[in-house]
């Protein structure tokens, strides 16, 4: 587990949170995926990856690059910090910015009650596909591949970055936990399909 994933873990309750939230879906009907908290990570590229972004970009190391650029680029990767967070808002999802580890950006997220039906009702559809379509891969959706492109709105996130950061600072956003996620909404649906298939 790496130390992000620790930190979310003990500001989301202490202990393996994985393992209790399967422990409470057990215990709990229906399931509320409202109830889902996840924990996440921001990596924007760090002064080696720039550097091979640079030199990939024949940007010459020395010469090219000066102090004030480095100032532009240090700029550039707080604001794709933020843009990020804004992103996963964009998506569905309430953020907590947890601060900084191992040079990530730590938070925690939960679907936004917003999307709920009615008040005590179901939470609506889109809030359900949403959490589906951020776990769908266990792989951090990232900018150098193009999987960020899976998340809805994603053309806002390198927005107010300067054109060089654009073309030197790649984005990985990670979230954690998802075997434990996926098992709680396999529940939600068996439980929406076994409502369905009973009469009232």
């Amino acid at each position: 587990m790496s130390a992000g994933q620790q930190i979310v873990d003990a500001l989301l309750g202490g202990g393996d949170y994985a393992k209790r939230l399967a422990l409470r879906g057990v215990r709990r009907r229906p399931p509320n995926v409202y109830s889902i908290q996840f924990g996440f990570a921001v990596h924007t590229s760090d002064d080696y990856e720039v550097k091979q972004n640079a030199m990939e970009h024949g940007i010459k190391l020395t010469g090219d690059l000066t102090k004030g650029h480095w100032k532009t680029l240090a700029d550039d990767m707080m604001a794709l910090e933020r843009n990020a967070m804004m992103l996963l808002k964009r998506n569905g999802f309430d953020v907590r910015d947890e601060g900084h580890s191992d040079d990530e950006l730590i938070g925690s997220a939960w679907i936004q009650h917003r999307h709920t039906v009615a008040a005590g009702k179901f939470p609506a559809k889109e809030a359900v596909k949403a959490l589906k379509r951020f776990i769908d891969t266990d792989e951090p959706f990232r900018t150098s591949s193009g999987s960020i492109n899976k998340l809805l709105y994603s053309r806002y996130l390198y927005a107010g970055v300067s054109k060089l950061g654009r073309s030197l600072i790649d984005v990985d956003i990670s979230i954690f936990h998802h075997d434990a996620i996926k098992q709680e909404l396999e529940r939600y649906d068996d439980w929406i399909n076994a409502r369905v298939e009973t009469p009232e």
